[in-house]
């Protein structure tokens, strides 16, 4: 994920992009006394935050790291929990400074940009989902990778054509002794052009017709630089296919009345 992301900042490309986009908005907001007094320079307010940042993140990393292993540990007196003890003040000191410093006053700069964003797009653009429900259109669609298209679906056939018995390929023992019972032409997993991150993991993939057709955990490699970016050409969420997870509940794992709970509703 890391290694995703961090090529997504080192992007030449993307970081003439987020420039542009901050100076347009900054001309925006500057070109209206009204914008200017809603929404200040918020810009400034977090050069200032990570500036501070800075200040107090070797003095933070070195203390709340070892109180946070040592938190909750305040029983014997042991060494490692007297020195808890000690650096306790200073460490909760140090995070009150760096969350009424850096944390707050990010937040609010964030949120301003985020305002500011939406009203002059509207919903043409949406803002952060910020851990509230957020529902996101798309479609199924494959990707080219390095000049070859990928298809956007993959099947129960292919899993075990790629099974080769050893790691990271190897199958369990009860998948293999259930492939005569399975329909390998069943849909395995597929990709869609929604817009996902990291922590999505789990949403439910509704069709246009209300259904639930799949359950989605994962990204392709363009989408690890989803926190920062979106390119719909290739970044795509990965979904597993209602009909697989069914297959698998009752053929692999022998639980025909949940598959059927699945499939037809509770009664």
């Amino acid at each position: 994920m890391f290694k995703g992301q961090l090529e997504t900042l080192s992007d030449e490309n993307f970081a003439a992009k987020k420039q542009a986009e901050d100076a347009a908005l900054r001309q925006w907001i500057a070109a209206d006394p009204k914008r200017r007094a809603t929404y200040g320079d918020p810009w400034a307010a977090l050069e200032k935050a990570l500036r501070r940042g800075e200040e107090l993140r070797e003095r933070c990393s070195m203390i709340e790291d070892g109180r946070g292993f040592c938190r909750g540990l305040f029983g014997d007196p042991t060494p490692t929990k007297r020195l808890a003890r000690k650096i306790d003040p200073e460490a909760r000191s140090l995070r009150k400074a760096y969350e009424d410093e850096v944390g707050a006053p990010s937040m609010k700069a964030l949120e301003a940009i985020a305002r500011a964003r939406f009203e002059r797009d509207g919903t043409t653009s949406y803002p952060e989902a910020t851990f509230t429900l957020r529902l996101s259109y798309g479609k199924v669609a494959g990707w080219p990778e390095k000049g070859t298209p990928v298809e956007p679906f993959t099947d129960l056939d292919g899993l075990y054509r790629r099974a080769t018995g050893a790691d990271p390929f190897k199958l369990p023992d009860s998948w293999l002794k259930a492939k005569p019972l399975l329909n390998l032409a069943a849909p395995m997993n597929f990709v869609t052009d929604n817009d996902t991150i990291g922590g999505n993991s789990g949403s439910a993939v509704i069709d246009r017709e209300g259904r639930a057709v799949g359950l989605s955990f994962d990204g392709n490699i363009h989408s690890l630089g989803g926190a920062f970016t979106f390119d719909g050409s290739v970044n795509r969420a990965v979904a597993v296919h209602t009909a697989a997870i069914v297959e698998a509940v009752r053929k692999v794992y022998r639980l025909p009345k949940l598959a059927d709970e699945l499939v037809s509703g509770h009664r």
